[in-house]
């Protein structure tokens, strides 16, 4: 499935309605369409970037300096800089980020707080080294400077104060970024009763995550929760890699709205991480504003292409995959995570 939105060219989509969609057990004339089509296109922004933890590479020979890393050396220099030449690196590095980012001290800070103590040497600094050195330890990644496409839709968790009849979705969309690296990335809309399709501006902001593991499928491969408290619409969330078994991309999310059996909404969405292997992961979610991701375990989640049944089958998860490379297979598991 493709993206088929644009709003940059128009916020509307007009809905051509098929010449032949015949009922159930009807033969439609093979010359005719029998698709639905939407007319506007949703095209990638390069333009929309956002601020990512950066680790640099440690030197090869002979550039090793044994006992003292590239990454300390890095520190060592901010923290030599006398106050004036400190000065001049800050506004030079982080003052023109300021009006692409919110909370941009915040994220700094946040990212200073991480490599301290863990990557170079803790330290007690002032407030101008510590943003200078979460500056080093960042990048600013253009997430959709390539390509956008495989949406998943949703209904949205918000149905509030909607036209008779119309709906609110969340769609998700694979954003291939710089390095040809996926992430994933949101948009909201309305569906009105007469087939009309509005999807909403989105957001010339992206938010940076805080992150915290929680337990995964095995003690050393933990899941990771991503709080994005702070975004002021779902479209400046961006599901960017995170994990080792993720920094190649993560691909295709497959999103559902899971209803359990006493009635319960989560959103579940399968989608593949790439890292030294393959491998299919999970999103879960209830408000799109805090996300889990783990590992799905099993010999037949080593693999690409799982899509989650959005609610239980005789008592058991259901998916579809992709196992041979020439067939979908239909699976069932009594664990969501579990599928062998």
């Amino acid at each position: 499935m493709t993206a088929v939105i644009d709003e940059k060219i128009s916020p509307r989509i007009n809905n051509h309605v098929a010449p032949c969609a015949p009922r159930l057990g009807e033969a439609c004339d093979p010359g005719e369409d029998i698709m639905t089509r939407l007319t506007t296109l949703l095209r990638a922004d390069p333009e929309r970037v956002v601020i990512r933890p950066f680790m640099p590479a440690d030197d090869a020979e002979p550039f090793i300096v044994e006992g003292h890393s590239r990454a300390q050396r890095i520190a060592d220099r901010v923290l030599s800089l006398e106050t004036p030449d400190l000065h001049e690196e800050f506004g030079r590095m982080v003052e023109p980020l300021t009006d692409r980012h919110r909370d941009l001290k915040a994220v700094l800070m946040r990212r200073f707080h991480q490599v301290n103590g863990v990557v170079i040497d803790p330290n007690a600094v002032d407030t101008e080294q510590a943003l200078l050195i979460g500056a080093y330890f960042s990048e600013e990644y253009s997430f959709e400077a390539a390509a956008l496409f495989n949406p998943s839709v949703v209904l949205h968790p918000d149905q509030a104060g909607l036209p008779e009849g119309a709906i609110r979705f969340v769609l998700s969309l694979r954003a291939v970024g710089e390095g040809h690296v996926s992430s994933v990335t949101f948009r909201t809309g309305t569906w009105l009763t007469d087939g009309t399709v509005l999807v909403d501006p989105s957001s010339s902001l992206a938010i940076s995550p805080r992150t915290e593991n929680i337990p995964g499928g095995a003690p050393d491969d933990p899941g990771i929760r991503l709080i994005c408290d702070q975004s002021q619409d779902l479209s400046e969330i961006v599901i960017y890699p995170i994990t080792p078994s993720q920094r190649h991309g993560i691909e295709d999310l497959r999103l559902v709205r899971f209803v359990d059996e006493e009635g319960n909404a989560t959103y579940l969405g399968t989608y593949t991480a790439f890292g030294a292997d393959v491998r299919q992961e999970l999103l879960r979610t209830t408000d799109f504003s805090t996300f889990e991701m783990s590992a799905l375990r099993g010999d037949a989640a080593a693999n690409k292409g799982m899509a989650l049944f959005p609610r239980k089958i005789d008592g058991r998860f259901a998916m579809l995959g992709r196992q041979d490379h020439e067939n979908i297979w239909f699976l069932t598991s009594p664990d969501l995570y579990n599928w062998e």
